[in-house]
């Protein structure tokens, strides 16, 4: 299908005799064919502002942590965290359209895989 951006998200356990597992699936449109961005950025003690690039409507964002310390993700002018990506992990994000990314690490140095899609 054109036009199309399709999300996937899993979640599954086994501990045990404990097990679980969910995964869903949507799709959603994507109007201007932009994305990508911004690629690869390093995340420090100081909080950052996730610069998009040439996406005007940021809508999907994709995060993978690939160095060495939890990122810490939040939003708004003063930082306010609202989730914690471990070394290793994925995030994935739906945006608000006038959602302002905010990065930092709580010690030391990461390396952070961003990428987002426009509306």
């Amino acid at each position: 299908m054109a036009n199309e951006i399709r999300i996937t998200a899993g979640l599954s356990c086994t501990n045990g005799e404990f097990s679980y597992q969910r995964n869903y699936s949507d799709q959603d449109n994507q109007t201007t064919a932009r994305g990508g961005n911004p690629g690869t950025i390093t995340v420090s003690t100081t909080e950052s502002t996730v610069n998009f690039g040439n996406l005007t409507t940021p809508k999907w964002m994709l995060l993978k942590n690939i160095g060495t310390s939890s990122v810490d993700v939040g939003c708004g002018t003063a930082f306010t965290a609202f989730a914690t990506v471990p070394v290793g992990s994925p995030m994935l994000v739906p945006l608000s359209s006038s959602a302002t990314v905010r990065v930092k690490t709580s010690s030391g140095t990461s390396i952070l895989q961003v990428e987002a899609l426009d509306a």
